[in-house]
């Protein structure tokens, strides 16, 4: 099969395009008959809502299997990039000062200078640190087996039908991954209030070796607390499920995704432009 480039698609694809539009081809074609059927969609060059769309091919055009490429096109296009956005971002974040902050209270612990009363609350808030940077070590392999599924694809040149399943399974992971993570912070976020207001104690001060002076502040619950609540609420769609599994997480969230594709396959099938 013939190697081609993004550059001879985006010419296919602007075949069909309007004077007042812009138009983008979706990076992954799915395989029909040995053809190769890439979504174009044309957007208003003001709105970017998307106007129309085409099926366009660089091998040779059948209709009918054209119009069958659409429905694993658009599963597969939104679904791998949700996956995409919600891994790439949240693998780039610096968890530095993370590791900064389990190194102090490791320290503290370590000493032996703390009061009992403190003591539970430094050993659970060292925990929740721990935690973080581990599921943030699961962030980072998500993100990798997601760069290696783009690879897969791009080395065969299409997606085949099994891989929309395996990406579809994926699509809830990451949110999972950022629940575990912010749930334990935001249940005992007053935690923080009793390390900040105790990091000037004689017996703790000489353990306080941050960059930033405010780290400590930052974590506090008045400062926290607004956007641990509203990212958990995104990731639970405002629902209480403190007592999901992950298997029910993933159930909920893939169950709704889906008939969001649904949704959106039903409503891009009525503006097609091409063929």
């Amino acid at each position: 099969m013939n190697q081609i480039d993004g550059n001879q698609i985006l010419k296919l694809g602007k075949k069909h395009k309007k004077w007042n539009e812009d138009v983008t081809i979706e990076g992954f074609p799915y395989l029909i008959n040995n053809n190769r059927y890439f979504l174009a969609n044309y957007l208003g060059k003001l709105s970017k809502d998307v106007k129309n769309i085409a099926i366009i091919t660089p091998d040779t055009m059948r209709k009918e299997d054209a119009l069958k490429a659409l429905k694993p096109l658009v599963y597969f296009s939104i679904a791998f990039d949700r996956l995409e956005n919600n891994t790439k971002g949240r693998a780039e974040l610096d968890f530095s000062v993370y590791e900064e902050i389990r190194d102090y209270l490791r320290n503290i612990l370590n000493s032996g200078v703390l009061k009992t009363d403190l003591l539970a609350i430094y050993e659970r808030s060292l925990k929740i640190i721990e935690k973080n940077l581990h599921l943030q070590e699961e962030m980072l392999a998500l993100r990798g087996g997601v760069t290696s599924i783009a690879k897969r694809i791009l080395a065969r040149s299409y997606f085949v039908d099994s891989e929309i399943e395996e990406i579809l399974n994926m699509v809830p992971a990451p949110g999972w991954i950022q629940y575990e993570q912010l749930y334990d912070s935001y249940k005992y976020r007053h935690d923080f209030d009793v390390v900040y207001e105790n990091q000037n104690n004689v017996e703790l001060k000489p353990f306080f070796n941050f960059r930033d002076p405010k780290t400590l502040y930052n974590m506090t619950s008045k400062i926290a607390e607004h956007q641990l609540r509203n990212s958990l609420d995104n990731l639970t769609d405002s629902i209480d499920m403190s007592a999901y599994t992950k298997e029910e997480y993933f159930n909920y969230w893939t169950t709704k995704f889906k008939k969001g594709l649904s949704d959106r396959y039903i409503y891009l099938s009525n503006i097609i432009r091409y063929p």
